[in-house]
């Protein structure tokens, strides 16, 4: 073990030191030249970098004298034990640099500061996976690719060099693979597309992800075979064997994990979250049933998800779409409850009830985006049109509000169009007149 350190390790630590002779002015001159963009990007950029010198202290080309000189039991273990001190050195080299960044950019560019550091602080992606993924009120769904995606990350920390030689051999054999080989490959490939295209992934991510998982491992062992030979290569039909039949444990066990959630979780969000990730291994349950759960989530923008699913979107009743369309805290989500009510019950748009709370949440919307609110109303307006909704004969403009103005113009135009003309040689609202006329309101903007 003391020879590998001194042979592999030690010359790693040498060449982490030059790094950082390089690295450590180039930071400095990103203060000199005090370009936002350039100082969010260079903390990035280091630990990319950093990232890349992971590999630099492994047996490269040496691997076959390696393995005369030393049994596989010490390779192993230096292989490991070494990763895990690179891993620890970068840690470290990481945290202190951009400590020490942030330190240094607060004292000598206090203005530059105070807008870098906010926008470094609006990654959401693994940050917000792993806070989810940790929670206890996690879902399974979170808790398996928080897994997979761990796992994936180790397996690349800890890949041996080899992997890399023997992808380069693969590409050098690519051109001398039979005809007949790659039009086989072609044809499993096209199958198993197809075959995943008709059953739909999202139903089936339990099993899905239990076989990636599984698929992880197996790579795993078959990784450091390549490297360091612990066993033949006549034992890989076993090895598929085996991970067949844990995958098939996996998923099972995923299964039952999440259906026991479903059935003793205390809130209703997490009940209705793993009935989703089951998908079409969920339970049957009846519209009453499926009902008495929602009528217990608290905020309507956490069923939209499952208005996409048809298995889902038919349990749910027009009374709780209803409820929720006047309970809902965004424009968007409130629309989209109700396009989902049948044609049939839009008849419950001329009471003045749910106009109250769309109103509102236009109003807010406007005043934060108009074009944004403007294009969810013109596009809430052809739904009407199209689902053929028509308001009261005897109903007038006069003390409504502007969404509620423009989707009775609209339909009037289409459907009534002396009601139209009447109506529009009225006093209309100011802002219902620019989102009547304005054609360029028909393409959504950007939040600004």
């Amino acid at each position: 073990m003391r020879t590998l350190l001194s042979l592999f390790f030690v010359p790693y630590l040498r060449f982490l030191g030059k790094f950082h002779l390089y690295a450590l002015p180039v930071m400095a001159l990103v203060f000199l030249v005090r370009i936002p963009e350039l100082m969010v990007l260079a903390p990035m950029i280091y630990m990319f970098a950093l990232y890349t010198t992971m590999n630099r202290h492994q047996f490269k080309e040496n691997i076959p004298w390696m393995l005369a000189t030393f049994n596989k039991r010490t390779l192993v273990r230096y292989h490991l034990f070494a990763q895990t001190l690179v891993i620890a050195c970068q840690a470290i080299c990481s945290s202190v640099v951009l400590v020490s960044f942030f330190v240094v950019m607060i004292l000598v560019a206090p203005e530059s500061s105070d807008q870098v550091l906010p926008e470094m602080g609006t990654g959401k992606g693994a940050g917000a996976l792993l806070s989810k993924g940790m929670s206890p009120l996690a879902g399974t769904k979170e808790q398996l690719v928080l897994a997979v995606v761990a796992l994936f990350f180790l397996i690349t920390m800890y890949s041996p060099v080899a992997l890399k030689d023997y992808l380069r051999q693969l590409e050098e054999r690519q051109g001398k693979k039979s005809q007949n080989k790659q039009i086989l490959q072609f044809s499993v490939g096209a199958i198993f597309s197809a075959v995943l295209v008709y059953l739909n992934p999202a139903q089936w991510l339990g099993p899905l992800l239990s076989f990636i998982l599984v698929a992880e491992v197996a790579y795993v062992v078959w990784m450091f075979n390549r490297a360091f030979a612990l066993f033949h290569p006549r034992h890989y039909n076993r090895g598929l064997m085996v991970s067949a039949t844990a995958a098939v444990l996996v998923a099972v066990g995923v299964h039952t994990l999440s259906s026991h959630r479903f059935n003793h979780a205390a809130s209703s969000e997490a009940r209705l979250t793993e009935l989703g990730f089951m998908g079409a291994l969920a339970p049957k349950i009846s519209p009453e049933e499926f009902t008495a759960i929602a009528r217990e989530v608290k905020d309507p923008s956490f069923i939209m998800d499952m208005l996409d699913e048809p298995r889902f979107a038919k349990l749910i009743t027009p009374i709780q779409l209803q409820t929720w369309i006047v309970e809902a805290k965004e424009l968007s989500v409130a629309l989209r409850l109700v396009k989902t009510l049948p044609t049939a019950e839009l008849v419950w748009l001329e009471q003045p009830t749910p106009w109250t709370n769309l109103e509102k949440l236009f109003s807010e919307l406007h005043a934060r985006n108009p074009a944004s609110a403007s294009w969810q109303a013109k596009t809430f307006e052809r739904h009407l049109v199209k689902q053929k909704w028509q308001p009261k004969s005897d109903a007038t403009l006069a003390g409504r509000g502007p969404l509620q103005q423009l989707v009775v113009l609209g339909v009037w135009q289409k459907q009534s169009p002396d009601l139209y003309r009447t109506a529009v040689a009225k006093e209309i609202h100011p802002l219902t007149q620019s989102l009547h006329w304005d054609e360029g309101a028909r393409t959504p903007a950007s939040k600004p």
